[in-house]
């Protein structure tokens, strides 16, 4: 039976003899490979050198994620979006997925990488309709769909994404669900469905969020080596980061308005505030993130209360 994962060997035909848009993208999402931080500083690296491709006035995000839904089937301890804590549950609705995805999508001339997390991504009923259409964005080049290894894809979401191999199933939890995990490997190898598993062998603890009083030279470094420096699209607004974005939504950090776009606003405003951004060396959350230490407070990966 023919095999859908993105293999090592793989990764390198992929980078060293095509190195185009559609097969460099997989450097960023396969970390089970090396299980460190110089895959994600490669990958920006090659996401910035074939955006130079673009015209001098093109937008090219190198990842852009929507969290759909915080719900999820697992209630991990040290969840870095919070998803037991939570007293209100986010869902976005397909309508409400559209018209934020469409709005983000006149900002920007392309993105590498659009993201579908939660929560538990798959636990949500319109996630198929979603991906479909997802596959019609011209501005999309591929479709990342997050889950932690825990659940059986169901028949219409296997639909949409059988064959496509721009959309892939993006699985977690290589060392912690592995009966599952190999379930779900089997059924995508059946259904020609694309996907890679990444080993979480470590994760850290986002519980501190006090100054850390970082150098600038730390603040500029630890901001090119971040792993959850990619954009996020959450709440109607676009953040820079992931961690910003949900800390912000629960008032646990105040994100300067400069550091994220309102999508209320006029397209041309946002474009121009959004190449501001990207010119940044790095955004004020910074300041308060373990991800930014050079020795990161580790905890158990998947610890459940």
């Amino acid at each position: 039976m023919k095999s859908n994962l993105v293999t090592y060997d793989r990764l390198v035909s992929y980078y060293y003899h095509k190195a185009k848009r559609e097969n460099a993208i997989y450097i960023y999402n396969n970390r089970s490979l090396n299980d460190n931080r110089e895959i994600d500083m490669l990958y920006k690296l090659v996401a910035k050198e074939l955006a130079k491709e673009d015209p001098d006035d093109a937008i090219v995000l190198p990842v852009l994620s929507f969290q759909l839904i915080s719900k999820c089937n697992l209630k991990c301890k040290n969840c870095a979006f919070y998803s037991p804590y939570l007293k209100n549950e986010i869902y976005h609705t397909y309508d409400q997925f559209v018209e934020m995805t469409n709005k983000a999508l006149t900002i920007v001339d392309q993105v590498q990488i659009f993201g579908l997390c939660g929560g538990e991504v798959l636990l949500h009923k319109e996630l198929a309709k979603m991906i479909e259409f997802l596959l019609k964005q011209p501005k999309i080049r591929n479709i990342s769909i997050v889950s932690n290894g825990t659940i059986i894809p169901n028949e219409d979401i296997l639909k949409q994404m059988r064959g496509a191999k721009r959309c892939y199933l993006q699985i977690s939890g290589e060392n912690h669900h592995r009966s599952k995990l190999n379930e779900i490997k089997e059924l995508c190898n059946k259904n020609d469905v694309a996907y890679v598993v990444y080993n979480d062998r470590e994760w850290r603890d986002f519980s501190d969020l006090s100054n850390r009083n970082f150098s600038e030279e730390q603040l500029e470094k630890g901001f090119k080596r971040c792993d959850y420096a990619c954009f996020e699209l959450f709440n109607n607004k676009i953040y820079y980061c992931c961690f910003a974005a949900i800390n912000d939504y629960l008032n646990k950090l105040k994100v300067d308005e400069s550091e994220c776009l309102n999508l209320e606003e006029e397209t041309s405003v946002l474009r121009e505030k959004l190449k501001n951004i990207l010119n940044m060396k790095y955004i004020s959350s910074c300041r308060f993130c373990e991800n930014i230490a050079d020795n990161f407070k580790k905890v158990i990966p998947y610890e459940q209360l």
